[in-house]
């Protein structure tokens, strides 16, 4: 696999031989620790890389350094898992650093568990090498051979006497490095929090301490924490664990952690908050400015009442407005899950939300993408709400109906997949092309048909609607309850199809979903029904009748 010019790499390359010194056959792989990104989001990382030996039981790869600081997220390492044939396979955890970039042989890798050590190719002092210990004894002197005639050879040497003891090792000294501090349960807030042995109590504290740019690793453990917890730009907060780092908010109804450009946290669980609180939010006070590089929660889980899993404000940030949510699980019965505000974005990956109010809800003309993800009990699934504000107006010219509309007085062109009204309306059409305003005309394209007739001079208004585009999504009993006792089908739980996706007030929902009967549906408007094998659905229905109704003028012709 090739990488771009800019990241960093070296070779690795190993060796294996039977006992009877033939070669090996068997693979090798290699996995990061997490999906790894470069300066310009690229996925360079996301799975195992896995080789063959040759016909000589060699092979040789090339991988990224985990050094290089313009990938993401900081911190990262590699599993190498060997496989050979007639060998009990085995594995080992390992960072590769730039150092002099020549190639390296895996057996010269240095192995550590990575919760417990530093990055490689930091400068880590290690403690002097204690002095040698001091000389054994002389052993005896063997016995005198015979002598022998003149000029006869000499006697054999005595034996060699024993191995001196060894000396003392020397003193330890802490590993420590720039940017990288810890938490624990045994640590201190009063410690500096740059070594695991100066561990920091609480996250909140290691936070105060480091600037942007900065790793906070958090040991198992359950932390009460005086949240909100502000973070910098680019901070990293990695736990050991989800299943055994626990965040919980001494203020229940506060948000737990307000986020920047380029944060990320990751392997930890969010505890106890309550409505209208939420596990991550940016600052309403506008700290984080502009978002350039979306905020990332991965790998973490939301377990709680009232409280939610994140909200994205786009009226408190501006720039992207947006966050990156993967693998999310939020069990919060009767809070929401992720709400998206004011004309913000986010993008969500393995999404599960379990007995929410609202599993995704975009209003105010917020918008985001939703891939594989679930939907479990609870009241509502995908809600789409609202529109944003008025980004451009103009005039209608002539009495127009259909698709096609010439529009006066804009002075920018109409954004796709923005809403379209007329004259005030309250029904919004989608924006599928328009041209570039010339003497501030422009012909718009709807891409629903606007059956009436519309009035020369009405005033046409565009303005983002609130949008979900949801693929590959799978609906399990939803409209059942925030109960998850009282949600079960075998408790009684019955789910309400018309609550897994709702559009108001303009909002839309475009998504594919299969629900807990193994219905497939593409939208509202087509469903293939899995029990009887049928199509339903008024898209099929019209697809239908437009292909038989030649057929059937031709007969009664």
């Amino acid at each position: 696999m090739s990488y771009p010019d800019d990241v960093s790499t070296r070779i690795v390359y190993g060796s294996y031989t039977k006992v009877s010194g033939v070669p090996a056959s068997g693979t090798v792989s290699f996995t990061a620790s997490s999906r790894v990104l470069d300066e310009n989001d690229t996925v360079l990382l996301s799975g195992p890389i896995a080789l063959t030996l040759d016909a000589n039981g060699e092979f040789q790869v090339e991988l990224p350094c985990t050094d290089d600081l313009d990938l993401f997220p900081r911190g990262w390492y590699y599993t190498a898992r060997i496989r050979i044939r007639g060998a009990r396979p085995y594995e080992f955890r390992f960072y590769l650093p730039t150092g002099d970039g020549t190639d390296v042989d895996i057996t010269t890798l240095d192995t550590a568990y990575p919760g417990n050590v530093l990055p490689a190719g930091q400068d880590i002092p290690r403690g002097p090498i204690g002095p040698q210990g001091p000389t054994g004894p002389t052993g005896p002197l063997g016995a005198t051979g015979p002598i022998g005639p003149e000029g006869g050879p000499t006697g054999p040497t005595g034996p060699t006497g024993p191995t001196g003891p060894t000396g003392p090792t020397g003193p330890y000294e802490p590993m420590q490095a720039d940017s990288v501090f810890y938490v624990s349960k045994s640590g201190d807030d009063a410690n500096d929090g740059t070594t695991l042995a100066t561990a920091k109590l609480t996250i909140k504290a290691a936070a105060a301490v480091a600037g942007d740019n900065s790793t906070i690793f958090v040991k198992a453990g359950t932390y009460v924490e005086d949240n909100p917890i502000q973070l910098g730009t680019n901070v990293a907060v990695v736990g050991d664990s989800l299943r055994t780092v626990n965040i919980t908010p001494a203020n229940t109804t506060s948000d737990i952690f307000y986020v920047k450009v380029g944060d990320y946290i990751t392997e930890v669980t969010f505890r106890g908050h309550e409505a209208p609180s939420y596990a991550v939010a940016f600052n309403p006070n506008g700290n984080a400015g502009a978002i350039t590089q979306s905020p990332y929660v991965h790998n973490a889980s939301s377990i709680t009442t009232t409280g939610g899993g994140m909200y994205v404000d786009g009226s408190v940030v501006s720039g992207l407005k947006s966050m990156v949510l993967d693998s999310y699980t939020q069990f919060n019965e009767g809070g929401p899950g992720i709400v998206i505000d004011n004309e913000a974005y986010a993008q969500l990956v393995s999404i599960f939300t379990i007995c929410t109010t609202y599993g995704v809800w975009a209003k105010n003309g917020a918008t985001c993408s939703l891939t594989n993800s679930n939907s479990s009990f609870g009241t509502y699934g995908l809600v789409s709400e609202g529109v944003g504000q008025v980004r451009e107006s103009g005039t209608l010219q002539g009495d127009t109906s259909g698709t096609e509309f010439v529009v006066t007085g804009l002075t920018e062109r109409p954004l796709v997949n923005e809403g379209v009204t007329f004259d005030g309306g309250v029904t919004y059409y989608t924006m599928a092309a328009a041209t570039e305003p010339v003497g501030g005309v422009s012909t718009v394209t709807t891409a629903e048909r606007v059956r009436d007739v519309i009035s020369d001079g009405t005033t046409v208004t565009f303005r983002p609607f609130s949008f979900i585009s949801a693929s590959s999504h799978t609906f399990e009993y939803m409209g059942a309850g925030t109960s998850l006792v009282n949600a079960l089908p075998y408790n009684g739980g019955i789910p309400v199809q018309e609550n897994e996706v709702v559009e108001i007030a303009g909002g839309k929902v475009f998504f594919t979903s299969t629900d807990h009967l193994g219905d497939f549906r593409i939208g509202p408007e087509l469903n293939i029904e899995r029990a009887s094998g049928t199509i339903t659905g008024r898209a099929f229905e019209r697809s239908l009748f437009a292909i038989l109704t030649p057929y059937i003028l031709a007969i009664e012709g």
